[in-house]
């Protein structure tokens, strides 16, 4: 694949300047919103990407063809072969699949992931409460001893501590109030209070005797989180097209991997890396981001990041979406080297977006609609001009294909068709 790629001339000036809306390629609608509103953390930056390249002043940079020409997929995206591991969808296996049927309630879902997981947490607790029951006697028995959680008890417990997420209340013990207004509430009927606090109290999910064997943040739950993944990925196949973005769990506890993000609908929380199924919006993979602290490789942390999640379907022909955030030419030719495409908005300050089309007058004369685009060793970067100029940057298309398009003009509030770039 790498071989391929270098016999392909250094910086071919294979570019097109199409100012014509009538036959232009544009990227799509999600794409330029996307421009409008990028994600800013509140504590990374991707400056290992930033090029130093200053943008042309002429509205033509030289050797860029004015004429809108046809664009060809080279030979190496077009032997990248979709092969899945499985059929792609839904994958129980043999004996799940034989009752199925069976799975009627939201907790028999819920069992396919946790019932190893709620074995392990049972023995892990008592463990940890045998060991410490003398240093906090009021959650022992009348004898001074532990009584053992079993599971059928701990899925209780977890089903309270959801429940109590829902119907939240000042404080916990007006969950067992026994006043008129709230004596009809769920936890009374499942456990006593002092049985709840005595398991909130010796709750471990990992193994305490190897608890601080490393220094990592997550080190008493990253057995569950390896866990979670592994089930998403063996309970489902996902189709071609994936995509990595990051997601918001909200959450305002105190906690050393807590993020603020101003520009997200869920500000307060913690952050996740996550790699989804665009078609059914499956999890397939996720990464629990734990903040600065993390030190990334020589690659950057965009990099690590979908090169970590991806790492199971990677040699697999799939086709990888992403936003700014991520997209850089060395992270998409490397993916191309491992047999998977991809496609992603960019900046044009990120290294290696070419200087011919960081001008500056083409993006202030270009009217709505208007593209130009340059394939360069086998990646297309594509700019589309919609109230801002969009970035584009993909191994897996052509910029030739395109779709209508309505946008409404702000001068007289009407609606007009535009060409859309497919991709």
């Amino acid at each position: 694949m790498a071989s391929t790629l270098e016999t392909t001339p250094a910086r071919k000036k294979a570019i097109s300047l199409d100012t014509d809306a009538s036959t232009s390629d544009l990227l799509n609608s999600s794409s330029s919103e996307e421009s409008d509103n990028d994600v800013v953390t509140s504590d990374f930056s991707s400056d290992e990407e930033i090029s130093s390249d200053q943008p042309g002043t002429s509205a033509v940079s030289p050797g860029v063809s004015t004429s809108y020409g046809s664009d060809v997929l080279p030979p190496a995206q077009r032997r990248v072969d979709f092969r899945p591991q499985r059929d792609p969808g839904i994958d129980l296996g043999m004996a799940l699949r034989s009752r199925a049927h069976r799975l009627t309630r939201a907790l028999d879902f819920f069992r396919l992931f946790t019932a190893e997981v709620i074995r392990a947490i049972c023995l892990n607790t008592n463990k940890y409460a045998w060991t410490h029951i003398l240093e906090k006697p009021t959650y022992s028995e009348k004898d001074g001893s532990w009584k053992e959680v079993t599971p059928e008890e701990m899925m209780k417990f977890i089903g309270l501590l959801m429940y109590m997420g829902i119907l939240e209340l000042p404080r916990l013990n007006l969950y067992w109030s026994t006043t008129k207004m709230l004596s009809e509430l769920l936890p009374p009927k499942v456990m006593s209070r002092r049985r709840f606090t005595a398991l909130l109290a010796m709750l471990h999910v990992s193994d305490p005797e190897t608890n601080g064997a490393t220094a990592q943040k997550l080190d008493k739950v990253s057995w569950l989180l390896q866990h979670i993944n592994d089930c998403s990925a063996t309970f489902f196949q996902p189709y071609r097209e994936i995509s990595v973005d990051e997601r918001m769990v909200k959450s305002k506890a105190r906690s050393g991997i807590w993020q603020y993000i101003r520009d997200k609908v869920v500000k307060w929380g913690y952050k996740l890396w996550v790699l989804a199924d665009p078609k059914t919006g499956y999890t397939i993979q996720f990464i629990v981001y734990t903040g600065k602290r993390e030190k990334p490789s020589a690659n950057g942390l965009a990099f690590d990041v979908v090169t970590k999640l991806c790492d199971k379907y990677l040699d697999r022909g799939h086709v990888i979406y992403m936003d700014n955030f991520y997209t850089t030419t060395s992270l998409l030719v490397h993916l191309l080297e491992r047999k998977t495409l991809a496609c992603g908005t960019t900046r044009k300050d990120r290294r290696g977006f070419p200087s011919e089309l960081k001008n500056i007058t083409w993006e202030k004369k270009a009217k709505r609609g208007d593209i130009r685009w340059l394939r360069d060793k086998g990646v297309l970067y594509l700019q589309w001009k919609d109230r801002r100029v969009v970035h584009m940057v993909s191994t897996a298309h052509t910029a030739n294909a395109h779709v209508l398009a309505k946008r409404k003009e702000k001068k007289n509030g009407k609606w007009e068709q535009i060409h859309n770039q497919e991709t």
